[in-house]
């Protein structure tokens, strides 16, 4: 029930759900990485983040949107190696088994007639970011399907997270219940305690605690 959107009175012209292909593929796979066994096909090739992939994807048809894209990172660097270049200097190359199974995994989702967007220089988060802002523009309501907690910024009347593994709805009441803040400052929270799996240094010594101090404090 918490994954129903609003009745049709509230949702002129439509409402969009933006799957974040990225987060669902890294959670597919880490999730199966915990299991004893992989999904194979007859060919004995690992299917499991393809599986996982269309489960999800398949949940949120449930929520019977008007309009739909799944969005993937285009190949290549993108404009925030050029502002940082140690932007996610610290991670590993994807492991094989998981780059492996990527093309084929678009593929699928071209295949089942769900758009699939991927815009070279920019990252997936931008495509839907963009997407959503333009969206609660025109009076629309959009559903974002993702695990990433940096989409908490986008959340607003028009915007909603879901997190389809988990059942889990961010709406404004729940991002400030969360993190303590409201999604409106939710770059400036991010911006002052960093973020370490991007290597994106924060403002030092300042954790989560002194960042929802401060922004409750001075607003901004």
């Amino acid at each position: 029930g918490a994954l129903i959107p609003p009745d049709d009175a509230s949702l002129p012209g439509g409402h969009v759900v933006l799957v974040d292909g990225m987060s669902v593929i890294f959670r597919s796979f880490y999730g199966w990485k915990n299991r004893a066994e992989p999904l194979l096909n007859s060919k004995g090739e690992d299917v499991s983040v393809q599986y996982s992939v269309a489960h999800a994807i398949l949940g949120v048809l449930e929520l019977d949107p008007t309009h739909l894209a799944v969005c993937f990172d285009a190949k290549g660097k993108t404009f925030r190696e050029d502002v940082y270049p140690d932007y996610k200097a610290n991670r590993p190359p994807m492991p094989d088994d998981l780059a492996a199974q990527i093309e084929p995994l678009v593929e699928a989702v071209a295949a089942l007639g769900w758009p699939v967007l991927s815009v070279e220089g920019v990252e997936a988060d931008d495509v839907i970011a963009t997407l959503s802002e333009r969206a609660a523009a025109q009076g629309w309501h959009c559903i974002i399907s993702t695990g990433d907690k940096d989409m908490t910024q986008l959340v607003n009347d028009n915007v909603r997270l879901i997190n389809t593994m988990t059942d889990t709805v961010y709406d404004q009441a729940t991002v400030r219940e969360k993190f303590g803040v409201a999604p409106e400052v939710m770059v400036d929270y991010l911006a002052l305690i960093g973020d370490s799996v991007d290597n994106i240094p924060g403002v030092p010594k300042v954790g989560p605690k002194t960042a929802v101090k401060w922004l409750n404090e001075y607003g901004s």
